[in-house]
């Protein structure tokens, strides 16, 4: 069948054009089409090998468009183009000792890793400067105070491949 297109008939009142009625069979006809087409049964249900040829959600190694996971060390978002998104988080450090948590999704070996850090206060605010750095295994952080309860969250961006 070919595509069955509704007339509008003449401006500004449609006259001349489909009525309701006619109209809404033609966008029927051409949705059962398409759905026939596609090898969709009487209900209208799209068959599972269509929607699963191009998935969004899943291992992007594999075809995905992205994915989103987590393990004990934090959660990532891991995309098809590379792009690969890390955040751990952490609570409480010492004053002049390096505290290093390891990324959920190891970047790229060679590549450089972008990160920006969150300190949220709880016994007082951090006015020293830390200081903040990744590597492909894992963000550093160092500050010359000490704050037990500061809670800190690191974000990476960089590429997993």
């Amino acid at each position: 069948m070919a595509k069955q297109t509704i007339n509008l008939g003449t401006a500004p009142t449609g006259a001349g054009g489909d009525d309701r009625r006619s109209a809404w069979l033609k966008a029927i006809n051409n949705f059962n089409e398409l759905y026939s087409a596609l090898g969709a049964p009487a209900n209208g249900a799209i068959p599972a090998g269509i929607a699963a040829a191009a998935p969004i959600i899943g291992d992007p190694a594999a075809g995905a468009l992205m994915r989103a996971g987590s393990n004990s060390n934090g959660y990532y978002f891991q995309f098809a183009s590379g792009l690969l998104i890390c955040v751990v988080a952490f609570t409480g450090y010492t004053s002049n000792v390096v505290k290093s948590v390891p990324w959920p999704f190891a970047f790229m070996a060679g590549t450089n890793v972008g990160i920006s850090a969150s300190i949220t206060p709880s016994t007082g605010y951090d006015n020293s400067s830390p200081t903040y750095w990744g590597t492909t295994s894992q963000a550093n952080f160092i500050s010359s105070l000490s704050r037990a309860q500061n809670a800190v969250v690191i974000t990476g961006t960089g590429f997993w491949k």
